[in-house]
């Protein structure tokens, strides 16, 4: 019965080494818990980011429509319009005059 007590003692120390240093886990962790103050101050720092960039984004945004609109406004872009618009009318011109039937034959019949 001495192996057994030998075995027992030294589990006994085991868990005892063991609770301890679980003891000590737990006490080194709970001082490096945030404190309320920590995290109040986390959250303002992230909605002030949140708040300046949804300000430069709605800033990018504004500058980028302003120079869409003197884009679509500018000359060079009216006359990029006016000459598609002088390419579509002369080819539909043309696909009129080829799908004519020649003046001296009648309409074909369905």
């Amino acid at each position: 019965m001495t192996l057994s007590n030998s075995i027992r003692s030294k589990l006994t120390l085991g868990m005892l080494v063991a609770a301890a240093l679980a003891l000590a886990a737990c006490t080194d962790h709970a001082g490096k818990e945030p404190s309320r103050e920590q995290v109040n101050a986390a959250v303002d720092k992230t909605e002030a980011a949140a708040i300046a960039a949804a300000k430069k984004a709605a800033e990018l945004a504004e500058t980028a429509r302003d120079k869409t609109v003197a884009f679509a406004k500018s000359p060079q872009v009216k006359q990029d319009a006016e000459n598609a618009k002088q390419a579509l009318e002369r080819a539909l011109d043309k696909n009129k005059r080829e799908n004519q039937p020649p003046p001296n034959e009648p309409p074909a019949k369905p």
